[in-house]
């Protein structure tokens, strides 16, 4: 086993389990039909938590090289995932078997600085990791880049107009896209 498929199997872990809880929470709204009062906040927030956790799998081949393993910066990349992971299972409400009504603006209203809390962590332990590569730091301004989320994150997390929930959420969505969908991979 080489050192990166040592700690991708990790991440793959992590991430995997990430996707499969957005699922399953989607399947059992589906499920619950009209029980659900649905609502385009927690959707458009899993759509962005769904493009995150893709774009940070097939980033983790950029690690295929790696010769040497810091303990430091596997921990930061794990404590990175799981935050990703608390986004992403936090992002849409579970129906529970014989429960009520499902409101999905009131659950997104509630768990909403859960959500953008633990990706703007995301963002910040990911913006360590990559500041505290094995090479020598050499400052670049397109390191600041996946800060330029942290801002909409921290409005949203405290922000309780709706318009402006909506707004934040399809301009990051949109902006997302847009640095995302070019990026391609080589082998």
């Amino acid at each position: 086993m080489t050192l990166f498929e040592l700690t991708f199997s990790l991440s793959a872990l992590i991430l995997g389990l990430a996707l499969t809880h957005m699922a399953s929470s989607l399947y059992r709204l589906v499920l619950a039909g009209r029980r659900v009062r649905w609502a385009l906040e927690p959707l458009m927030q899993a759509a962005l938590v769904l493009l995150i956790v893709v774009f940070v799998w097939l980033n983790e081949w950029n690690g295929r090289g790696v010769t040497t393993i810091i303990y430091g910066r596997v921990l930061l990349r794990s404590l990175n995932l799981l935050v990703l992971y608390i986004a992403a299972a936090v992002c849409l409400p579970e129906v529970r078997e014989g429960a009520g009504e499902v409101n999905m603006y009131a659950y997104y209203d509630r768990a909403r600085r859960v959500s953008f809390g633990a990706l703007a962590i995301g963002l910040v332990f990911f913006s360590l990791y990559n500041w505290t590569g094995e090479q020598a730091f050499h400052w670049r301004w397109e390191m600041l880049r996946p800060l330029s989320f942290l801002g909409p994150y921290v409005v949203m997390m405290f922000a309780r107009w709706r318009w402006l929930n909506v707004s934040l959420l399809a301009a990051m969505l949109i902006y997302f896209s847009i640095i995302t969908m070019g990026y391609r991979l080589s082998g």
